[in-house]
């Protein structure tokens, strides 16, 4: 595999660029990997951890004009990652830091913010914004979470807690805050068990997993079925960002075509790759309506 780094003279590149067999594809400042020509003149090639540095650039770019002209609220959020490559999909992240007014705040692991100084010199770190933060606190948080399940140990509610909130994620397909001591929101239950963050995480995933593929296959209805990919069980919980749109024939989940902006749909095996175990990424079905709005944003 060969790597290139495309520039136009500004500070931070257009794009890096990966070739495999022939085939490249690009990560922009769109934030998605997406087929690509083959670099031509004026690429510059670079090793494998050049081109996560690169990376790395595009990303803290991007996020900081979107958390500048975009991400308008109360706090500014950031993560600190643990290498620059890991700036594609947030993934292990080390801490979370909210800024209001100059004054830095860091979440710790009991889930409670504390006063935090400056960044520390080479620290990785990139502008979220607030929903990502949703997300990313229940990583940093260590607290244990529940999990309730059916008489075929199927999860049917997955509760986090951290000091001062709980939320519950039910088939209604969403986290929802819970008064303490009520997030079991009438749903039948044999047991009742702790589990770690990142058990719950998976036990969460598996439960939207198999609410949506029942609601695909009886209740959605549509010309086609649609499937968001994502590279962490953490970026399958927020739907609207969904970077990957891939949509198969009704009744037919395999091969299909992938959204390839403006209303082209290109052929792709990703799906086939995830059932046959030959990719670790995940994938969940979507309703038409979440297809249409993710092909809004994409545009």
């Amino acid at each position: 595999m060969k790597f290139y780094v495309i520039r136009d003279g500004s500070a931070v590149p257009v794009a890096v660029v990966q070739v495999y067999d022939n085939l490249a594809h690009a990560f922009t400042h769109d934030l998605a990997w997406a087929p690509s020509d083959l670099p031509g003149q004026g690429a510059e090639e670079c090793s494998y951890d050049e081109s996560r540095q690169h990376l790395y650039e595009i990303v803290r770019h991007v996020r900081a004009e979107r958390q500048r002209t975009q991400w308008q609220g109360e706090y500014e959020y950031f993560v600190s990652l643990e290498h620059p490559g890991l700036a594609e999909t947030l993934k292990s992240p080390k801490a979370l830091v909210r800024r209001r007014d100059g004054v830095r705040e860091q979440l710790g692991a009991d889930g409670t913010w504390r006063a935090a100084g400056e960044v520390p010199e080479g620290t990785v770190s990139v502008a979220v914004s607030e929903a990502e933060h949703n997300r990313l606190r229940w990583e940093i948080a260590e607290s244990p979470w529940l999990v309730a399940e059916d008489e075929r140990s199927d999860p049917v509610v997955v509760v986090r807690r951290i000091p001062g909130v709980s939320e519950a994620y039910t088939p209604n397909l969403r986290w929802e805050p819970v008064p303490p001591g009520r997030e079991l929101e009438g749903h039948p239950h044999r047991m009742v068990r702790d589990v770690s963050p990142g058990a719950g995480l998976v036990l969460a995933y598996h439960l939207a997993r198999r609410v949506r593929q029942f609601k695909q296959q009886h209740e959605w209805g549509g010309e086609a079925w649609y499937f968001g990919i994502y590279k962490t069980y953490e970026a399958a919980f927020d739907i609207g960002a969904t970077g990957l749109l891939v949509k198969t024939r009704v009744g037919d989940p395999w091969f299909g075509e992938r959204y390839a902006g403006q209303g082209r749909w290109e052929e792709t095996r990703k799906l086939d790759d995830i059932w046959r175990g030959r990719s670790h990424d995940d994938e969940l079905a979507l309703s038409p309506a979440e297809a249409e709005a993710i092909m809004n944003r994409l545009g």
